[in-house]
């Protein structure tokens, strides 16, 4: 059984924020399999369903970004998973918007979700569904950390709607892919496509 987490905070006001791209992608993934019966467990909103013919929970965890790893640390040993069972999709500053890329393993790269994760898992060996969402462009007076905060904590455009919704699109495409194909063949895939 394979557990997939997206990354965000949890009320309506941070709901449409570029922090919050994993909570979307779990809500298209929940969609995708026609189920949407979320129920409040282990620190988070979880959907037990099955995907391409493979069992998956879905999971929200509800503990605010930088506490993320508690919850999915919790669910995971409930269900005696282990980080080669994990998906996690992330927001990524790195990448424009449109880019979707998968990776396994390696640091948190000054992403909070990722710190924590790691620090609970005591490992870094779980899948990453990295979401481009672009960076923020200089402003005087402001330095680096407050602009980067407010820019992640802001919606996304309109203007990028269309941009954000194919993006989703692949990110499902690669969540499904891991789980059907291997991570090998999902990269292989996924990153040809952008």
């Amino acid at each position: 059984m394979w557990l997939i987490a997206g990354l965000g905070n949890p009320g309506k006001h941070y709901q449409h924020n570029r922090h919050n791209i994993g909570f979307m992608i779990i809500d298209e993934l929940a969609q995708q399999a026609d189920d949407t019966s979320f129920v409040n467990r282990h620190g988070g909103l979880l959907l037990k369903t099955s995907l391409k013919q493979q069992r998956v929970l879905l999971f929200k965890p509800m503990e605010y970004m930088n506490r993320s790893g508690s919850a999915i640390t919790t669910l995971a040993r409930f269900h005696n998973q282990t980080p080669d069972q994990i998906i996690v999709i992330h927001d990524e500053l790195d990448f424009p918007l449109g880019k979707c890329r998968i990776k396994i393993g390696g640091g948190h790269g000054g992403h909070n979700g990722l710190r924590s994760i790691i620090q609970c898992l005591n490992s870094p060996d779980f899948c990453r569904i990295r979401v481009g969402i672009g960076k923020p462009t200089s402003q005087n007076g402001i330095n680096n950390t407050q602009m980067v905060s407010k820019y992640v904590l802001s919606d996304f455009e309109k203007k990028d709607t269309e941009t954000l919704q194919l993006m989703i699109t692949l990110s499902v495409d690669a969540a499904l892919k891991i789980m059907t194909h291997g991570v090998a063949e999902a990269m292989n895939q996924i990153h040809s496509k952008n």
